[in-house]
Formats: C-alpha cells, sequence, structure tokens
C-alpha cells in the first residue's frame, strides 16, 4: 500500500500523514487542489461539516436532518453562503418544503423523511447488532425509498443515509474515495488511471448491494485493511479518513482504452 503527497505525487508518505494532508484539503480556506483532469477540487465548508457531525453523533431528530443529509451528498447546498444555523440551497431544493430534484427526478420528501425520522431509534439500534441487521435496515431504507416520489434516490443516497442511521458504523460509499482506497491497495501514483465496479441499482435486492462478497462489504474490507480498525473507530477519525480519501480520489481517472493501474 502506497500514499502520495500532495504537494509532490511522487513523494511517498505514511498513512496517518496522508489523512492529515489531504483532510486538511477538504475545507474553504485551504490550498487548491487540482484533479488529474487539472481542475480545482471543490471544498466543504466546516460550519456544514459541524451539522454534518452533530447529525451523526445526535441521530435523525427532524425531518429536516434527511433534506440536509441528502442535500449534503446531492451537491445541493451553497457551500460558501451557508453557516451553521441557515444552509443556503440551490434553487432546484427547499428544505422548509422537503422537496428537491435529482437527476432530472422530481422529488418530494415529506412521506420518506418524516418515516425514517419515526423509526429512526429502532433502525440506529437494529443497524449496530450486526451486518446482517443492518442489511435488514437497508432493505427498510430501499422501501421507504422505493415510490415514484423518490425515484430519483438510488443505491449510493441509501447508502448514505444508512451511514447516518448507523452513527456512521457503516461508511459512506463515494466512488471517488473508493477510487482512492483501490488506488492505495494497488500502489497507484496520482494521475493513474483507476476502475471501480458501479454500485447495483436500488431495484436489486438488499442482499446483492449488502452480501458478505459485495463490492460495498469489499469496500469495507478494505478500509479497514488500510486504515486499522477503520469500522471500529470514532467519528472524527472517520470523518478525517473520508475526507482524504474524497480529495485523494480526485488525483485518478476512470479508464478509457490505455492500460488501467489498479
Amino acid at each position: 500500500m502506497k500514499f502520495y503527497d500532495p504537494k509532490d505525487p511522487t513523494k511517498e508518505i505514511c498513512a496517518n500523514d496522508f489523512v492529515e494532508k489531504y483532510s486538511s484539503l477538504y475545507f474553504i480556506g485551504s490550498p487548491d487542489f487540482k484533479s488529474a483532469k487539472g481542475k480545482k477540487v471543490g471544498k466543504t465548508s466546516r460550519d456544514v461539516e459541524d451539522v454534518i457531525i452533530e447529525i451523526l453523533n445526535n441521530g435523525i431528530q427532524a425531518d429536516s436532518d434527511v433534506i440536509k443529509i441528502l442535500a449534503w451528498k446531492l451537491g445541493k447546498i451553497r457551500q460558501e453562503e451557508s453557516v451553521k444555523d441557515n444552509f443556503e440551497y440551490y434553487k432546484d431544493w427547499s428544505e422548509d418544503q422537503l422537496h428537491g430534484k435529482s437527476y432530472g427526478h422530481e422529488l418530494e420528501l415529506a412521506d420518506a423523511a418524516g418515516t425514517i425520522r419515526g423509526e429512526f431509534t429502532c433502525l440506529r439500534e437494529q443497524s449496530l447488532v450486526s451486518f446482517e441487521e443492518a442489511q435488514k435496515v437497508f432493505g427498510r431504507l430501499k422501501e421507504i425509498f422505493d415510490t415514484k416520489d423518490t425515484k430519483g434516490i438510488g443505491t449510493t443516497y441509501l447508502l448514505t443515509l444508512l451511514y447516518f442511521v448507523s452513527g456512521g458504523k457503516y461508511p459512506i460509499y463515494d466512488r471517488f474515495a473508493a477510487m482512492a482506497v483501490k488506488a492505495i491497495t494497488g500502489d497507484c501514483k496520482p494521475g493513474s488511471e483507476v476502475s471501480i465496479d458501479s454500485l447495483p441499482d436500488k431495484s436489486k435486492t438488499k442482499d446483492i448491494v449488502m452480501s458478505e462478497d459485495s463490492f460495498y462489504r469489499q469496500y469495507i474490507n478494505a478500509l479497514n485493511k488500510v486504515f486499522e480498525n477503520y469500522e471500529d473507530g470514532d467519528i472524527a477519525r472517520k470523518r478525517n479518513i473520508d475526507q482524504a480519501l474524497w480529495v485523494y480520489g480526485h488525483a485518478f481517472v476512470t479508464p478509457g482504452k490505455r492500460n488501467v493501474c489498479c
């Protein structure tokens, strides 16, 4: 496994330095980090991050928490303009109206948000029992969002909700983080092409998404290998790792016709 420095992509660094250096680049006010395609990688407001941590720690206590979670993952929050007590959203998202838009689909989120908030305590307790019980929680989330009003919420976003329901026990999934993990385990240098599998569509069963040999389970196993005992770490450490991986993943490209590193 190899980690490379953000300022010198040929220089190897240790895992702890990797997390410290790359997680700091996640936030507004930090030096710019450019993707493999030469574009500046977006940054997050520390106020927004503070709210996300509060929801992770305290649980989903209001319908608006679900709206914030989905807006955060979908990139609907205006990071520069948002402060802790007042998120600013893009025009196709409304916390007050529990409404949004995702990949061309209109989202009416009131029923889903209310159901998750109402069942939250039971869902969290069940998710922490075992991976098998977490499968059932994922299945319940799938049922809640299996309506025409929530068609634009797919597997990645259901796993995001599982992340919050489980208090961070089960990691958030992101293609950039997945590319970063595969690059690290494959000793790939920044700028390399890295291939990752796609998550199954939410129309598939929960067992396919969260089976012991699923891509998601393999992703968790890889996190535990790269960052010792990731799964059992505290929220602060996990968030720092997630932030670092998200930034680092932008240093790689998805494969075309050329040779793929890993």
